[in-house]
């Protein structure tokens, strides 16, 4: 700064610059076939730190890490808040696909009786 005073970083991004940090250290020892490492990263990509949320991707690093003898399932990673809260973010996103599917055959169900 230009009064020559320290720099001042907002705590939310210093914690998540040191999570993108541990994310890619987990990712880089994984990738060297750490099982552990595998098993942190699941974790990480499972609860969206230091990357983007994806249980798929988790679930990827799971298998690889009970591959290299660490023996724990993905419903172990969790508590049991957690998952209701999953849950109930795949119940909403069904249900809006849904919505919007059920919209798409009105248009067309109304398309059709028009031209009729």
């Amino acid at each position: 700064p230009a009064s020559g005073g320290p720099v001042r970083i907002p705590l939310r991004d210093l914690v998540r610059f040191r999570e993108e940090q541990w994310f890619m250290e987990e990712l880089e020892n994984s990738r060297e076939g750490d099982p552990n490492a595998m098993l942190r990263l699941a974790k990480m990509y499972l609860y969206g730190q230091g990357c983007e949320r994806n249980t798929n991707i988790a679930q990827e690093w799971l298998r690889r890490a009970r591959a290299g003898g660490v023996y724990c399932t993905l419903d172990e990673l969790v508590t049991a808040e957690d998952l209701e809260t999953f849950r109930r973010q795949a119940r909403a996103s069904s249900n809006e696909r849904l919505r919007k599917l059920q919209q798409q055959q009105k248009r067309s169900t109304s398309a059709v009786a028009a031209t009729s």
